[in-house]
C-alpha cells in the first residue's frame, strides 16, 4: 500500500516536471516566434536621431508592418551574402517612418553583418529624386515637411567652412563632379525601385555602382536593371549622422522593421531607467 502511494505520487511529481518543462518550452518558442515575426526592442546608442531618439532609448521595432524577414542561411559571418525572404507584411513604408535596418556597407561593399543595426528616419521612397538645398531636405514626391526642421535650419544657419571636413564632404555623383556635393547643398539623387533600368555611367557610377555590383550586375554594361527597391535613409540630427549622404541607399532587404515606440530610456552614464520619453516615436518629432 505504501508503496503505491510512493509510485502515485512519484507519478504525480513527474507530471508536474513534465508540464513545467513542456510550458518553458513553450515560452521559449513563443518568445522566440514572437521577436522573429511580430517585433522585437532596439538600444539607441548615439546621437544621430536626436532630439527624436537619443542614446540610452529602448525602442520597439514592428515587423508586421513591412513583414518580417527570415533568414535562408543561418551561416552569419562577417561580409556575407544575405540570403533571406519576407513575409507579407500590413503596408508599405511610408516617408518619414523611423526604420531599423542592418547597416549595409561592409569592406566597401554592400554586404551583411548581423546585429549591426541602425534607426535612421526615411527620407526617400523607391522612385523618389532627393536634394538638399540650403540644408533643407526636398522630395519631388512629397509635400509634408520630411525630417526635423529645426536641425535642419540650424544646419543652414552653419556657414559652410565652419563645418568639420568629414561632415561637410557627402558622396559626390563622379569622381570630379562640376558642382561638388556638400552637407548643405546636393543632389538630385534618384531612388531606385525594383524595375527601373538606369544608365550607368561616369557621372553616375559612384551613386549607383555598389547597387549594381550587390545585384550581381557589371560596370562594363551601360545599363541596369534594378531587382530591389532601395531607400534613402538620414538621421534627425543633421549635423551629426551617418546616413545616406555619406554610405548611399538602403537595400530593402536590409530592413528589420519599422521604429513605433520608445519603451523607456536607461541613462548610458548613470544606468538609471526612466519612463518619461516613453511613447510613439512620431510624437516626439
Amino acid at each position: 500500500m505504501i508503496l503505491k502511494e510512493k509510485a502515485k505520487r512519484t507519478d504525480k511529481l513527474i507530471g508536474w516536471a513534465c508540464n513545467l518543462i513542456l510550458v518553458g518550452f513553450l515560452l521559449v518558442l513563443l518568445a522566440v516566434l514572437w521577436r522573429v515575426f511580430v517585433g522585437d526592442r532596439f538600444v539607441i546608442p548615439t546621437e544621430s536621431m536626436s532630439p527624436t531618439l537619443v542614446p540610452g532609448d529602448r525602442i520597439w521595432a514592428n515587423k508586421m508592418l513591412y513583414g518580417a524577414r527570415i533568414y535562408k542561411d543561418y551561416d552569419f559571418k562577417d561580409g556575407m551574402e544575405l540570403k533571406s525572404f519576407r513575409v507579407k507584411g500590413l503596408r508599405k513604408i511610408r516617408r518619414n517612418d523611423v526604420l531599423v535596418f542592418n547597416f549595409p556597407v561592409n569592406g566597401g561593399r554592400i554586404a551583411f553583418k548581423i546585429n549591426y543595426v541602425y534607426a535612421k528616419r526615411c527620407i526617400g521612397l523607391p522612385g523618389d529624386s532627393i536634394w538638399v538645398r540650403d540644408g533643407f531636405y526636398l522630395n519631388d514626391r512629397a509635400e509634408e515637411p520630411l525630417g526635423d526642421l529645426e536641425q535642419q535650419a540650424l544646419l543652414r544657419s552653419v556657414p559652410l567652412e565652419r563645418i568639420d571636413e568629414y561632415v561637410r564632404n557627402v558622396m559626390q555623383p563622379c569622381d570630379s563632379p562640376s558642382e561638388p556635393w556638400t552637407v548643405k547643398d546636393f543632389g538630385p539623387f534618384y531612388v531606385p525601385k525594383k524595375g527601373d533600368t538606369l544608365r550607368i555611367d561616369d557621372s553616375n557610377r559612384i551613386l549607383y555602382g555598389a547597387l549594381v555590383d550587390y545585384e550581381g550586375g557589371s560596370h562594363e554594361d551601360s545599363v541596369h536593371v534594378f531587382t530591389h527597391d532601395y531607400y534613402f535613409m538620414a538621421g534627425d540630427n543633421v549635423l551629426d549622422s551617418q546616413d545616406s549622404r555619406y554610405w548611399g541607399l538602403l537595400p530593402d532587404d536590409y530592413i528589420v522593421g519599422i521604429a513605433r515606440y520608445i519603451l523607456f530610456n536607461r541613462d548610458p552614464v548613470t544606468g538609471r531607467r526612466s519612463f518619461e520619453r516613453s511613447g510613439r516615436i512620431d510624437k516626439k518629432r
